[in-house]
C-alpha cells in the first residue's frame, strides 16, 4: 500500500513540475492568436464560400469549394476549387499541385486565402495561431460592421467581433470578403 501511495505522490509531483515549467516558460497566447484559432475552427465546419475579391485592382465574384473535384486526367480527387466570375479557376490538389484555367495570379495561394477557401485558409490560420508568437487583435470596422483585425506577416484576418467568425482576408495585393454557404440537403433525403 505504501508503494502505491509513493507512486501517486511522485506522479503528482512530476505533473505539478510540468505545469509550473509550462506556466513560467511559455508566453500567454495573444487575443489575436485565440481569434485566429477560433476562425480556423469555423472554417473547418464548412466546405463552400462565396466571396468578393479585389485582385490586381479588379473586383471579381468568386466561389470556393473544398471536396471532390476534377483532377488531372479526369480523375476526381479531394481538393479545393476557386471559380472566379470572369471564368478563371484555380484548383489546389494535395499534396502540392495547383492547376489554372485562365490567367495565373501572381500569388495563387493568396487568392485562395482571400476567397475564404475553407481548407486552405483554415490550415494557414491554425498554423499562424500556433507559431506566429503573441499576436494582438485590434478593433476595427470591416465592410461597415464591427470586427477585429488580426495582423500576421503577409496576411490580415478580419473576424466578427463577438463570434470570431471569419469575414475577410487582406493579403499582399489581394483582398477578399466572404461568407459561408450552408450545405444544401441531399436530394431524396428526408
Amino acid at each position: 500500500m505504501r508503494v502505491v501511495g509513493l507512486a501517486a505522490l511522485v506522479a503528482a509531483g512530476v505533473a505539478a513540475c510540468a505545469f509550473a515549467v509550462q506556466w513560467a516558460a511559455l508566453p500567454d497566447a495573444g487575443n489575436g492568436n485565440v481569434a485566429a484559432a477560433r476562425a480556423a475552427v469555423w472554417l473547418g465546419r464548412y466546405r463552400e464560400t462565396r466571396a468578393e475579391l479585389t485582385l490586381g485592382g479588379r473586383r471579381l465574384g468568386a466561389t470556393c469549394y473544398h471536396g471532390w473535384i476534377d483532377g488531372r486526367r479526369g480523375r476526381d480527387r479531394r481538393g479545393t476549387a476557386l471559380l472566379l466570375s470572369n471564368g478563371d479557376a484555380i484548383r489546389a490538389l494535395p499534396p502540392h499541385s495547383l492547376l489554372f484555367t485562365g490567367i495565373k495570379p501572381a500569388r495563387p495561394v493568396a487568392a485562395l486565402e482571400a476567397a475564404g477557401c475553407t481548407k486552405v485558409l483554415g490550415d494557414r490560420l491554425a498554423e499562424l495561431a500556433q507559431f506566429a508568437g503573441t499576436v494582438r487583435a485590434r478593433r476595427t470596422r470591416f465592410d461597415g460592421t464591427p470586427a477585429l483585425a488580426v495582423a500576421f506577416p503577409h496576411l490580415t484576418l478580419y473576424v466578427a467581433r463577438r463570434t470570431d467568425i471569419p469575414v475577410g482576408v487582406d493579403t499582399f495585393r489581394i483582398a477578399g470578403r466572404f461568407r459561408f454557404v450552408r450545405p444544401s440537403p441531399r436530394a431524396g433525403a428526408s
